[in-house]
């Protein structure tokens, strides 16, 4: 008996690791307003395509002439809610890392404020009930069971949508290389036979999250990235160069992919040449990244 607890011990323990792994894995930001627009449309079609196709909760029951074009506000608000939250992840995501952990609850407060409207709507254009409490997690429960589907395929649409979208930036005019030598990394990760080999000139800058690092660099002329599970402290052991630099707790980055930089004594941000997201510059490291840089280069 004591064997089998401690059994369960073992199992409860590696799950719950693993669950802690998978929600610290990065999720991809969206980088482009059309990306944001896009995805909260396939929200609304799809909120609106289980409703008049499936017909649940009691609809098939709910007859009216326009019967219809009632439905379609559910959608409106289901897509507006979560445009409003990619908005707000779109104005930010240059602050903060991004990972599954984030976007699930990002997704389930979009649930949490679509289940309000839809209530209201339900409430007084409906079927015209008094405003309650109970009324509201009714119409919560209901929420959640159809929009956690539809988050589900919005999720992993996203997942690979944007993932694709990130390794198929176009670099035409890297900035020449100084020598005809360059060095080679081979950056090796916590998990067995998972490396990345790397010249110094196509690294472009690693982000940190949790125990994971998204390492961005050129392959092919294209902008590729690769997430390891290594911490970015071992990567920057295993990197010896004078043009990579650690500008941040969770990021680094190759100066000769910087393009500007700009801010004050609070923090400095970096444009690299062929990223969306700017890199931040902690206060502990502006001295020293300014000092990489020429004053007739870039403006601060």
């Amino acid at each position: 008996m004591i064997i089998y607890y401690k059994c369960q011990e073992i199992c409860l323990i590696m799950i719950v690791t693993s669950l802690k792994r998978f929600l610290s894995i990065p999720y991809p930001k969206p980088r482009y307003m059309y990306q944001v627009l896009g995805w909260s449309f396939f929200v609304g079609m799809t909120v609106y395509g289980f409703l008049t196709a499936f017909q649940p909760f009691g609809t098939y029951t709910y007859h009216h002439v326009n019967k219809y074009w009632l439905l379609l506000p559910y959608a409106v608000f289901s897509a507006l809610c979560f445009a409003a939250s990619d908005l707000i992840e779109f104005k930010k995501h240059c602050q903060s890392n991004w990972n599954i952990k984030k976007e699930t609850i990002k997704g389930i407060l979009t649930l949490l404020i679509s289940s309000v409207f839809n209530y209201f709507y339900n409430a007084y254009f409906i079927s015209g009930f008094k405003i309650t409490w109970y009324g509201w997690l009714e119409m919560l429960v209901y929420t959640l069971l159809l929009g956690i589907p539809v988050f589900m395929l919005y999720f992993l649409g996203r997942y690979v949508s944007l993932n694709k979208t990130i390794s198929g930036i176009n670099i035409t005019d890297r900035k020449s290389l100084d020598g005809d030598l360059q060095k080679e990394f081979k950056l090796k990760s916590d998990l067995v036979n998972e490396s990345l080999c790397l010249k110094e000139d196509d690294f472009i800058m690693a982000q940190s999250e949790g125990n994971y690092c998204t390492v961005f660099f050129i392959c092919e002329k294209e902008v590729k990235h690769k997430v390891l599970r290594v911490s970015l402290k071992r990567i920057e052991e295993q990197i010896v160069s004078d043009k990579i630099k650690r500008c941040h707790r969770s990021f680094i980055f190759n100066i000769a992919y910087a393009i500007s930089m700009k801010g004050n004594a609070q923090g400095y941000k970096i444009t690299l040449k062929g990223m969306d997201d700017i890199v931040p510059v902690s206060r502990k490291y502006i001295k020293v990244i300014k000092n990489c840089f020429t004053s007739e280069q870039y403006s601060g």
